[in-house]
């Protein structure tokens, strides 16, 4: 059955209940001689009838058991109807799944008291439906189990819902304790667990000194005070919640039993004393109201605020704990205490300590028990005598706070570099036990001894996972410093973590991943003037959130992919910014899911060069570069787009230069919406499904137009040096679009020296130069790659010698050009083991 009995480990409250409910019934005995008292069954053999019979001012007192009624009517007399002992023993239900067990008319001016049962479900459409104009107290009731309403109130009914337990196994479906249409309500001192605790339409009702577990409220009120609101996340409630309410998700009332329905406050629990401080509502022990249905009475002498000296009781710090009190009573002064200290609240054992009982004015005493261990949770009690009597029991809960753990530094680690435009130093959030607010502590010292720290930094959340600092004194540069750090969670500080070595320089470089997981996570490690590298590998978008940065494949044999999300410059990013050196395709890990692969606005003009654009096609993606918004800009150059559905999009407003780039098999090429201060020139436009050029941009010339379903539309027409031929690239279904030997394309671009090749020819048109590369790094073409490149590259560079024959041939680290940096990297290969790409591998 049920229980709602008073837990033996608090006998002298259970006393003082069990006196209380006696002083109640015996005042309802012989208080009147003018009210008649029923007794049912004993004077009368049902509930109905003695209702029925009932005037004003009659009480029905019923005995225990369980009575199956027939919709309960006062007919509209003021009548109390009364459990003998209580709502433990006395229960309603009915018969039929219809009827209510209450279904009151209540004539106005008379008022009808419903006090001690337990009700048990039967209707559909709640079980206390109250309707008429009279005035209804329902208090000290427990309603078990509902899956509709509990209390239906209606019909101008003024009804004060007082002291009664609403209890159900679990939070789901609109079902209040008490719902309040058409009627205004009073809602004082009730228990709700998994229960919308009330329901109104009504700005007379009020709703005050409750708990409610697991649910909400819904609807008008006039007040929502002092209440314990813990409702679920998905749940939080609509209404101004002011501060004399304790409401958080993860509110404890701290029940002695709350699956077992002993909806008793523990005697630490946040409820007591935190009811309204009027002194109509106070407890029957005198002290201040207790939230709730049942309230926590209290046996003088009584010892006040529990608690350790110095400390939080939810994290102490020491381990060697000072225990206090203020010691409370009417009469006399405390000359013993006695205090124990468990591992939980069953109090047949103190595990850890007991003081014994002990003569002494002392209110506090310092622990000298079982030693106490960080994270572990204790039980502390105390009472108090003041020579006549002990009084009750002062409970509380408390925890050894667990340090956090050591801040990891994610940037910069050992020997690494750090800007000095906007010097950041990143660490790894740490984690807390108890999962406290965390922040940090930072040193910067110039030499290894920690003898002379040299700037500190309070610490901002960059973005999720890690935190950066700006210090506050600018460093030097090229200069050596150490650093170190701690996390505080607000009550101790975590050991210091391993020292660190970092120097400072300008445009340094970032990469990813080994640095940085993610390219957004790179960008905004990243300040002015540095390039984030970005290894091999499938990657989502990012947002250049202003920077000056350049994002850059790291050469290899594979470009870095962008298969997911939307590349952004929207926030004025200027041609110091840019992208290079990527493949931007849905035909990769997973689709991009977006209209647009790189969305350029809001005045932003950065630069878009050496990547590839396949497959963005139609529903994956629609364009593959977007410049829309007055001032946008973009200067795209040596980009290769295939199969995409368009490939460059200017909107009305904005504008592009778009030169040496390879547009093949796409649906709608090229569009320009207006023509200002655009260029259009050095380009291979070819097999083109729809159209090769849309609108007319200001500079249009040299570019060469194949195989399109129309080269031209919408105000487009050609430029006098344009060329209608084949191509001829290498393999172009292959996605090999090297220009082949003898194709038109060939030395025939924009004469101008601005435009040149890097081997000095005249520029040839398209992304890519000729594909003559047989052997990868074989400068001289003597069908070997050996020193006597090195040596032909030297007298190249440095003493004006011939230029190779191929240049796509002698570009041993495939970056598109021919330089000192090719020396290098067959000198590392040559003499080192280092990798060269293959021929044609990295687009080059």
């Amino acid at each position: 059955m049920y229980s709602n009995s008073i837990s033996t480990q608090f006998p002298i409250q259970r006393w003082i209940s069990g006196i209380l409910l006696f002083s109640v019934f015996y005042f309802l005995m012989f208080s009147s001689s003018y009210a008649t008292l029923i007794n049912v069954p004993a004077d009368q053999p049902s509930i109905e009838v003695a209702l029925s019979i009932a005037t004003t001012g009659d009480t029905v007192l019923v005995s225990p058991g369980v009575y199956e009624v027939f919709s309960l009517n006062p007919m509209g007399q003021g009548s109390i109807l009364l459990s003998k002992f209580g709502k433990d023993s006395t229960f309603l239900t009915t018969k039929f799944s219809t009827k209510k067990i209450i279904d009151a008319d209540i004539d106005i001016g008379n008022e009808f008291i419903i006090d001690g049962f337990t009700f048990l479900p039967s209707s559909t459409d709640g079980d206390v439906v109250l309707n008429g104009g009279g005035n209804v107290i329902i208090r000290n009731n427990l309603f078990l189990d509902y899956f509709t309403d509990a209390v239906y109130i209606r019909d101008s009914v003024n009804a004060s819902v007082m002291n009664n337990i609403f209890d159900r196994p679990s939070p789901s479906g609109a079902i209040a304790g008490v719902k309040a249409f058409g009627a205004s309500a009073i809602i004082l001192n009730n228990t709700f667990r998994n229960y919308i605790g009330a329901w109104s339409n009504n700005l007379g009702t009020e709703f005050n000194n409750n708990i409610v577990i697991n649910r909400t409220l819904v609807g008008e009120f006039s007040s929502i005070k002092y209440n314990l609101l813990k409702p679920t996340a998905s749940e939080l409630i609509n209404e101004d919640i002011d501060s004399t309410n304790i409401y958080s998700s993860s509110a404890n009332p701290f029940f002695v039993d709350e699956q077992a329905g002993n909806f008793e406050l523990l005697p630490f629990s946040p409820a007591i004393d935190a009811g309204d401080p009027n002194t109509s509502f106070a407890d029957p022990d005198g002290t201040r109201n207790d939230m709730g249905a049942i309230p926590f009475l209290k046996l003088l002498p009584f010892p006040e605020e529990l608690s350790v000296q110095g400390e939080t009781v939810s994290h102490l710090i020491t381990n060697v704990p000072v225990f206090g009190w203020s010691f409370s009573d009417t009469i006399g002064v405390q000359i013993a205490f006695e205090l124990e200290v468990g591992t939980d609240f069953d109090w047949s054992l103190a595990e850890l300590w007991s003081t014994g009982i002990v003569s002494s004015t002392d209110s506090q005493v310092t622990y000298d028990g079982i030693t106490l261990i960080d994270g572990d949770d204790i039980a502390v009690r105390v009472r108090l005598s003041n020579g006549v009597t002990w009084g009750s029991w002062s409970y509380s809960a408390m925890h050894l706070n667990q340090a956090a753990t050591i801040p990891n530094h994610k940037f910069p680690q050992a020997f690494g570099e750090a800007n000095s435009n906007d010097l950041k130093l990143f660490i790894e959030q740490s984690n807390d036990p108890e999962g406290d607010i965390l922040s940090y502590e930072i040193q910067i010292y110039d030499d290894q001894e920690t003898t002379n720290p040299v700037a500190t930094g309070p610490t901002l959340l960059a973005f999720e996972n890690f935190y950066s600092t700006s210090v506050l004194s600018t460093l030097p540069v090229g200069e050596t410093y150490w650093w170190r750090s701690r996390t505080f969670d607000g009550f101790e500080f975590s050991s210091w973590s391993t020292l660190e070595s970092f120097s400072i320089r300008t445009g340094r470089k970032v990469h990813v991943p080994t640095e940085w997981s993610s390219i957004q996570e790179g960008v905004l490690a990243s300040t002015d003037g540095d390039s984030v590298f970005v290894g091999a590998g499938n990657y989502i978008g990012f947002d250049f959130n202003g920077k000056s940065i350049n994002i850059v494949g790291e050469l290899g044999s594979a470009k870095p992919v962008i298969s997911s999300g939307v590349i952004i410059f929207d926030s004025g990013e200027d041609s110091t910014s840019g992208i290079s050196g990527f493949r931007i395709s849905t035909h990769d890990e997973f689709s991009v899911g977006e209209n647009t692969a790189i969305q350029i606005t809001n005045g932003s003009s950065p630069t878009i060069t050496n990547n590839e654009f396949v497959d963005l096609v139609f529903p994956d993606i629609f364009i593959a570069i977007q410049i829309t918004g007055t001032g946008s800009h973009a200067t795209v150059t040596d980009n290769v787009f295939s199969n995409c559905e368009t490939g460059l999009f200017v909107n009305i407003g904005a504008s592009a230069s778009a030169t040496d780039n390879t547009f093949y098999g796409n649906t709608s090429t090229v569009i320009f919406d207006n023509h200002v201060a655009s260029t259009f020139k050095n380009n291979i436009v070819s097999n083109s499904l729809n159209f090769g050029l849309f609108g007319a941009p200001d500079e249009n010339d040299y570019n060469l137009y194949w195989n399109n379903l129309s080269d031209f539309t919408t105000g487009a027409v050609s430029g006098p040096n344009d060329i209608f031929a084949d191509p001829l690239f290498n393999a172009p279904s292959a996605g090999d679009f090297l220009l082949a030997v003898g194709s038109p394309a060939i030395d025939a671009g924009d004469p101008d020296p601005i435009f040149s090749d890097d081997d000095g020819s005249q520029n040839d048109i398209g992304a890519l130069g000729i594909g003559c590369c047989i052997i990868q790094g074989d400068a001289n073409g003597d069908q070997a790659f050996n020193i006597a490149d090195i040596t032909f590259g030297i007298a190249r560079i440095f003493s004006g010698g011939p230029a190779p024959s191929c240049q796509d041939q002698a570009d041993s680290n495939g970056d598109n050009s021919y330089n000192i940096a090719d020396i290098t990297y067959g000198i590392s290969r040559i003499f080192a083991g280092g990798l060269v790409p293959i021929c044609g591998a990295t687009g080059s």
